[in-house]
């Protein structure tokens, strides 16, 4: 996926590892490898459909936010820019509170299909507050 990032974080854009998760699934038209299990030797790696509604998104935003940071540690480049507690341009989608994320917001691919998706599901999530499945992914033609 080609993230194209500010030279410069602005203090104002940024983005959620949610944000992130979702654009990276909606480039991949697929849905991530989660950690169905435990700590250790516990550990129990799923892959969950495009769209799969019976696992909690939050497990697939963690590993997506984790699998960036081990590859960051292993190939020792900088993948990402440096992370930020409480991002606030979510909100602005209609989330109801900030989530972690990075300092500076990139353009990437099918950013409005994104952007609208994440929008119509806080938009239902308002609605329904138990509603628990990932939001869904919008039909674009994958690009490798």
């Amino acid at each position: 996926m080609q993230l194209k990032w500010p030279l410069e974080p602005d203090g104002v854009h940024d983005i959620t590892w949610f944000e992130m998760t979702f654009a990276f699934q909606t480039y991949l038209q697929s849905g991530l490898i989660y950690n169905a299990g435990g700590q250790g030797r516990f550990f129990k790696p799923q892959w969950a459909s495009r769209d799969d509604g019976s696992v909690r998104y939050g497990k697939q935003v963690l590993a997506f936010e984790r699998c960036v940071g081990q590859l960051q540690k292993l190939l020792r480049i900088q993948l990402v820019p440096p992370r930020k507690s409480n991002c606030t341009t979510i909100m602005v989608l209609g989330a109801n509170h900030y989530r972690p994320g990075l300092a500076c917001r990139p353009t990437y691919p099918w950013q409005q299909q994104v952007t609208e998706a994440l929008h119509q599901y806080f938009a239902k999530l308002k609605l329904d507050q138990k509603l628990e499945g990932p939001p869904t992914i919008p039909q674009v033609p994958i690009q490798f």
